[in-house]
């Protein structure tokens, strides 16, 4: 069983991936007050509270956008597991080529994207991760990453709007069920979700052409059920996506120092 944890900017997606399955799942806020000790009592807390066997974890794999985080974390693993996380970066041994510019630039959870993607579609795929930010991780057929698009996530987008505007108030994002609205609150659905997805479909459709060839489009992360049913260019939805790719990125790892030793 493999323990693999996400730390993004707003949430801390926790997932036990057994084989090729997502078994249990949970999500923490990303507090910048966290202790290591904290986390160690939530996340055990967690694990115990979905049944899992602490002492089934054979490896604990994790990405991290939050450098303070990281280090958290990696202390609440040693002290809950007695082992050292894998964290992930392109410096790894992975099952995809980095080919941009700069590849130490492209972060853990894009690299997991662009491995479980790229596994799951069998070929090229672009992965959307609607979270604090709406990113866009493409893999052609060569398993190679070309590159990547960042923007900021939905609700991100909209806090901003909120805040630099003197009277439009905050809303709950959701379907607006039509394109013209007819109040306020109407009107900001319509804008932020409908104006997102057409974000996501402009982006995809543009990735896909310069991929070329059959390319499958993605949607995972926090706010994927807000926008992705609205997205024509988007084939499937995988919530817990990140977390596959991370696990499938620990069994590589293991592989390649089982081969060492």
């Amino acid at each position: 069983m493999i323990l693999a944890i996400d730390a993004g900017n707003s949430t801390i997606a926790f997932g036990l991936i057994n084989g090729d399955s997502v078994v249990g799942h949970w999500r923490l806020s990303s507090k910048s007050v966290w202790t290591s000790d904290e986390l160690l009592l939530h996340l055990e807390g967690l694990l115990r509270i979905g049944g899992a066997d602490i002492a089934a974890v054979e490896q604990v794999v994790m990405s991290s956008v939050v450098p303070a985080l990281t280090n958290l974390i990696r202390d609440g693993v040693r002290k809950l597991f007695d082992s050292e996380p894998v964290v992930v970066s392109a410096a790894l041994p992975v099952p995809v080529k980095v080919v941009t510019d700069h590849p130490g630039e492209l972060g853990g959870d894009l690299l997991a994207n662009a491995v479980a993607g790229h596994s799951l579609a069998g070929g090229a795929a672009i992965v959307v991760d609607f979270g604090t930010a709406l990113t866009f991780t493409a893999v052609d057929a060569k398993a190679r990453v070309r590159g990547a698009a960042i923007a900021p996530g939905l609700s991100t987008g909209f806090r901003g709007l909120v805040a630099h505007t003197a009277s439009l108030p905050m809303v709950e994002l959701s379907d607006p069920g039509r394109f013209i609205g007819t109040d306020t609150t109407s009107a900001l659905r319509s804008g932020m979700v409908n104006g997102y997805a057409g974000l996501v479909d402009r982006i995809v459709g543009g990735m896909r052409e310069e991929l070329g060839g059959t390319v499958t489009a993605f949607g995972t992360g926090g706010e994927v059920a807000q926008v992705a049913p609205l997205c024509r260019q988007i084939d499937r939805v995988e919530p817990w996506l990140t977390l596959r790719g991370l696990a499938e990125i620990g069994r590589m790892v293991s592989g390649a120092r089982d081969q060492s030793t």
